[in-house]
């Protein structure tokens, strides 16, 4: 069950980029998806090194709040330790995937900035589309594995490859023989990869021709 409703959530996450890819035009999503797969990559390759600097700037931030610069200055420095001491890092241990979320959400934002950048320049299109269903499979690929489920679920081209033995791990909670045996066959068998694709383009059009209809209706009033 857990397995598809996984498939169904990285199907909307494609569907609904696929149709802000259409609205807002290929150019948009393309630097979109550049700026994405760059943050993606990074998460993939650096992730802890990135969580230290995370850590490290609230840390410095509350230091500094807590007049610890001061102290410094001062030449107090035992002062400044002892507040030191006293900041618990954010992003540590079953933590530390909120902080890469984060870094995550800055791709995000990025998407709204460039697209309020291209606004007027923006060509709707199945271009677009297309390329905001692969954004959103990008997207999906990599906020999945931090919210607890198997990194191989989902490949990431030049980054993670497929791992057909990933959804037969030991997981958190325990399921049952039939359930794991299920699910190691629709990974063997490579649903994993096509019945989202499926499934978002499906969604993808049931959400444009009701953009569309809509239009239609508000002009006609």
């Amino acid at each position: 069950m857990a397995v598809f409703l996984m498939l169904i959530l990285v199907a909307t996450i494609m569907a609904a980029f696929g149709v802000a890819g259409y609205l807002r035009g290929a150019r948009t999503m393309v630097l979109s998806l550049v700026i994405l797969f760059a943050v993606v990559g990074l998460i993939e390759t650096r992730g802890e090194q990135l969580v230290t600097y995370l850590n490290g700037l609230y840390m410095g931030v509350v230091l500094t709040l807590r007049s610890g610069l001061s102290d410094i200055a001062s030449g107090d420095l035992e002062s400044a330790a002892q507040k030191l001491e006293g900041i618990e890092k954010p992003f540590e241990g079953g933590t530390a995937n909120l902080g890469l979320m984060l870094i995550l959400g800055i791709a995000i934002v990025a998407f709204f900035i460039v697209s309020a950048i291209f606004k007027k320049k923006r060509k709707t299109g199945p271009l677009g589309a297309a390329v905001g269903i692969v954004y959103g499979y990008l997207l999906a690929a990599a906020l999945l594995p931090l919210l607890g489920l198997p990194a191989g679920l989902l490949p990431i081209p030049l980054l993670r490859e497929f791992d057909p033995t990933a959804l037969q791990r030991p997981q958190p909670v325990a399921a049952g023989a039939g359930a794991a045996g299920g699910a190691a066959q629709i990974a063997q068998s490579g649903l994993i990869n096509t019945l989202p694709l499926v499934i978002a383009v499906g969604l993808a059009v049931l959400l444009l021709l009701s953009a569309r209809q809509t239009t239609k209706s508000g002009k006609k009033g």
